[in-house]
């Protein structure tokens, strides 16, 4: 099999897959999240809010995690949102003050924040697909719709 076979079987696999609704749905959110994200960087909206956060808590080393800290916890919706935001607009500050590990300290902060918020408050994206699986398995196990968000 050459080159072309195989793009042309990705291709083809691709194109079975995004048959299904669902999938497309996701793909459409998938691009339109990283479309928002890539215009609140552009805007320089992601770099306001550092700077906001920053100067509010310093601009130490240590004071850099809790601004990341903060900014999640702003950013709540999408864990995907939160991540991409909070660590582009903070990771040029952190570079600039911090050494070496705080990069991976920023990282920790930054991932543990998001998908635990994201995972726990009741309005985020997260939330509505764990609300969307009870409701589901609710249905299946009684034979009736259940309004996911009373069984969850």
């Amino acid at each position: 099999p050459s080159a072309w076979y195989g793009a042309l079987h990705v291709l083809d696999d691709l194109a079975a897959r995004l048959a299904d609704p669902e999938r497309v749905g996701l793909v459409l959110f998938t691009v339109v999240l990283g479309g928002v994200i890539r215009v609140v960087q552009a805007s320089g909206g992601a770099a306001g809010m550092a700077a906001s956060a920053v100067q509010l808590v310093g601009r130490r080393a240590g004071s850099l995690l809790l601004a990341a800290l903060l900014l999640a916890c702003l950013l709540f919706m999408d864990d995907y949102c939160s991540l991409l935001i909070v660590g582009s607009s903070m990771r040029p500050l952190v570079e600039s003050l911090g050494g070496p590990g705080d990069k991976i300290q920023l990282a920790v902060v930054v991932h543990s924040m998001a998908v635990c918020l994201a995972s726990v408050v009741p309005v985020s994206s997260w939330s509505g697909l764990q609300s969307g699986y009870v409701g589901s398995a609710v249905s299946a196990a009684t034979g009736r719709s259940a309004e996911a968000l009373v069984a969850f």
